[in-house]
């Protein structure tokens, strides 16, 4: 029998049982490397088999990879950019941007955006697309978190030290493998006093998505009881559940930039937005739509009350300096020249 047919043969039978073991409770993955290929050692065998399942295991229960050259290929990439990445946090490389989030109502700058951003020595800028999602699966978004934040502190320190910037905040966000950290309170306690600005000039951003587990709740509890601000990012696009809004202290509803970007052309995106406006009105928190481009979306906004907005209409992420000159400081912290 053609070992193609054999396989899906094979396959099919390994499904149904896989699918049977997960209605079981049971919490299967299986990595296969076929013996057609050519191996000159049972090494080169287990090797491959090892690195279908190592994929497999990606895809969550219940599931199976078949080694193949280009899973090979793209397990090896995978495995030096996790390890470049490892390099990346320890030598320096990273950077943040800020992007502005202003009031709809007056235009003014309340806060900035932290976005990390890598500047590899040979691959130049990578897309967060393409690392933060590795360093949320490797455990790396822990210590990469933490730089995120110690970067944060540093910047208010040197904006807050210029009276006219006292009140600017930094939102960053935060994984789901931070948040379950028993030490993750005391870290940033630890980092904002270091740089000796108060907590409320902190604000953390979780997705609803990371707030299914109880101890994320908890350190989100404890971070607040601090001072710190809450805000509920990519509102509508998990796992949403109105209880989070009744058990948490949040601040603030992200409108996610795939319902402000359609909201002068898709009437049901527009009911969307202007739904989640009127429930931050109702629970007195505030609404900040991501992703505005235009003078349109801004009228729409305004129109139905939104509290804040970022987007390119007002400027794209930026480095500390240039975000300084915003606020009106430079990057050392002396006030510009009127």
């Amino acid at each position: 029998m053609d070992y193609r047919i054999a396989l899906r043969s094979a396959e099919n039978s390994l499904a149904s049982r896989l699918k049977r073991s997960v209605v079981l409770g049971r919490r299967l993955s299986v990595g296969i490397a076929l013996g057609h290929v050519s191996y000159t050692t049972v090494d080169g065998l287990l090797r491959d088999a090892d690195t279908a399942l190592y994929l497999a295991k990606e895809e969550g229960p219940g599931s199976y990879r078949v080694f193949s050259e280009d899973l090979h290929a793209s397990a090896l990439s995978r495995w030096q950019t996790e390890n470049d990445l490892r390099r990346a946090i320890e030598n320096g490389e990273l950077l943040l941007e800020y992007q502005p989030i202003v009031s709809v109502a007056s235009g003014e700058i309340e806060h900035f955006e932290a976005l990390v951003r890598w500047r590899h020595p040979l691959r130049g800028l990578v897309p967060p697309a393409q690392f933060i999602p590795l360093a949320e699966e490797t455990g790396l978004i822990v210590p990469l978190g933490r730089w995120v934040l110690a970067e944060a502190c540093r910047q208010l320190q040197v904006w807050r030290a210029e009276p006219s910037a006292r009140r600017v905040s930094i939102a960053v966000n935060v994984a789901s493998k931070q948040l379950v950290r028993p030490a993750f309170v005391g870290e940033v306690t630890e980092l904002l006093a270091a740089a000796g600005v108060p907590t409320s000039a902190i604000v953390i951003e979780v997705t609803e998505s990371s707030l299914m587990n109880s101890a994320a709740v908890e350190t989100c509890l404890a971070l607040h009881a601090l001072g710190i601000h809450l805000h509920l990012d990519d509102f509508g696009t998990g796992y949403s559940s109105l209880s989070y809004l009744n058990r948490l202290p949040i601040d603030g509803l992200k409108i996610d930039r795939s319902f402000t970007s359609t909201i002068c052309s898709d009437a049901v995106n527009a009911s969307i937005v202007k739904a989640v406006v009127s429930l931050a009105q109702a629970l007195g928190i505030a609404a900040i739509a991501e992703g505005v481009e235009s003078d349109a979306e801004l009228r729409e906004l305004q129109r139905i009350g939104c509290t804040n907005a970022q987007g390119y209409l007002f400027s794209r992420s930026v480095g500390g300096r240039e975000a300084g000159a915003m606020i009106g400081v430079t990057s050392d912290g002396s006030r510009r020249a009127a």
